[in-house]
């Protein structure tokens, strides 16, 4: 059986890798994600083609053709591969302090992804900057809805929330608001700036008050209440 007849994506379909199941090609294929993430490190997307990413690999650019049919393959595999790395970063839990508010679990995960932005600015160009594709952005949009889904769940482990699954949803729309104020830092400054940071949860919390009351009771004071 070829690596070919292996691949997990319809041939043809020109917009999505063909991830490969044996270990060469699996090698041969984040070896090739890993050119990529490096190139990005001194040009934008748009300066980079499979070329260029078969010349620092140093294989054929025939290879690189055959597991990403196109550069739009090639950054929403790297983009899958920053969500990894954000969703693994996110997933920790700290206990809040006694003194602290749900509103602080918000502010250190949104921090921690902003730190995890401006530390891998290849990530921002591929999620913040201007060459972003549709399917990026569309992969963006699930992993926010992802994203939002998590930091409910974390405050939910120590805090009572409101009811309603809906608050997943609002708390991925206060990220996609996050989002565009960190685009536009990117765009101006090159990183996320303290003041656009701030500014951005500015915003967050004023869209959330609407959903989520600024008190809420600590998980074991509505334990001990109901005993």
């Amino acid at each position: 059986m070829t690596e070919r007849t292996q691949a997990e994506t319809t041939p043809g379909d020109r917009n999505r890798p063909r991830r490969p199941r044996q270990r060469r090609g699996v090698e041969r294929y984040e070896a090739i994600l890993d050119a990529a993430h490096g190139l990005l490190a001194d040009r934008p997307m748009s300066g980079i083609s499979l070329y260029d990413v078969a010349r620092l690999v140093g294989c054929a650019p025939a290879t690189v053709y055959h597991l990403f049919p196109s550069t739009n393959a090639l950054f929403s595999a790297l983009a899958d591969r920053y969500a990894r790395s954000w969703v693994s970063m996110l997933q920790r839990d700290e206990d809040p302090g006694p003194e602290e508010t749900w509103h602080e679990i918000v502010r250190r995960k949104f921090y921690e992804a902003r730190a995890y932005y401006n530390a891998n600015p290849q990530a921002m160009e591929v999620y913040l900057g201007l060459g972003t594709t549709r399917d990026i952005r569309a992969r963006d949009r699930d992993l926010n809805r992802e994203l939002g889904a998590m930091v409910a769940a974390a405050i939910r482990r120590h805090f009572r929330l409101p009811e309603g699954d809906y608050l997943d949803e609002k708390f991925a729309y206060a990220i996609e608001i996050s989002d565009a104020f960190w685009s536009l830092s990117y765009a101006r400054h090159g990183r996320i700036t303290d003041a656009l940071a701030e500014e951005a949860l500015i915003a967050v919390f004023s869209y959330l008050q609407n959903f989520v009351p600024n008190h809420l009771p600590r998980v074991e004071s509505v334990g001990l209440l109901l005993d």
